[in-house]
């Protein structure tokens, strides 16, 4: 993994753009740039739902499992 994800303010949420896409480098920077603003958005959309998302798993309307994954699938995920 490497610029420009190693110095992007999320990167330690995000992780880094889908690892294929990053190593292979096929996309031009404007295609780059919407993938992270579409991950920005995410991240910032769910921050702003956190308390009412806290709310809902206190109040045992959801559970925590709720939210797991498979980390390793196969199938090239924007983290």
């Amino acid at each position: 993994m490497g610029e420009p994800c190693t110095q992007c303010d999320l990167f330690g949420i995000c992780g880094g753009r889908c690892l294929y896409a990053n190593i292979a480098q096929r996309w031009t920077e404007r295609a780059y740039s919407l993938v992270c603003n579409t991950v920005r958005y995410l991240i910032v959309t769910i921050r702003k739902e956190l308390p009412g998302i806290r709310k809902l798993v206190k109040n045992k309307q959801i559970g925590l499992e709720d939210f797991e994954y498979l980390k390793y699938n196969g199938c090239e995920i924007i983290p």
